[in-house]
């Protein structure tokens, strides 16, 4: 992700990478940010105790994992109307995003094509709005009681086919 913000900083200066967690590999992200210098733009401000307002905040979601199962983060980003660019790794962001509605995936590893997506929705503000208003849609898919009934209806066919 920094290597990709590198290259989306230096032409779009005024945005801001901000990482919000911690964990084993911040001290290396730390280093690493210094490292690309201050026209990198990046905020490592640790963990949040309301994400959700972190989420609410944002313009873009980056999910620059490798490897993902369900990404319950790329839901809750989708939950407050952010569009989301990921590595369409071959489990989890692509079962979710729709590329080109609510977000954008690009192959795996491609750190180029990352940071051109990113910029793309920098650059398109009627586009990273419109994907936006379809991410909340894409969310109320997930939505508690969605997702209740759909057990529900499977564990009745379930039943009736035993």
């Amino acid at each position: 992700m920094l290597h990709a913000w590198q290259r989306v900083s230096a032409v779009h200066p005024g945005w801001t990478l901000r990482i919000v967690g911690s964990g084993p590999e911040r001290a290396r992200l730390l280093k690493l940010a210094g490292e690309l210098g201050p026209a990198c733009s990046v905020e490592l401000p640790g963990s949040s105790r309301d994400i959700g307002a972190e989420l609410g905040n944002a313009s873009i979601f980056v999910l620059s994992s490798r490897r993902e199962g369900f990404p319950m983060t790329v839901l809750e980003a989708l939950s407050k109307g952010v569009p989301v660019v990921a590595f369409d790794c071959p489990h989890g962001p692509g079962e979710i995003i729709t590329h080109g509605h609510d977000g954008l995936l690009v192959p795996q590893r491609d750190v180029a094509a990352l940071a051109a997506s990113v910029g793309l929705l920098i650059e398109d503000e009627t586009e990273r709005h419109r994907m936006g208003a379809a991410a909340l849609v894409t969310s109320k898919q997930y939505d508690l009681d969605v997702i209740s009934d759909r057990w529900t209806e499977l564990l009745a066919e379930l039943a009736a086919n035993r």
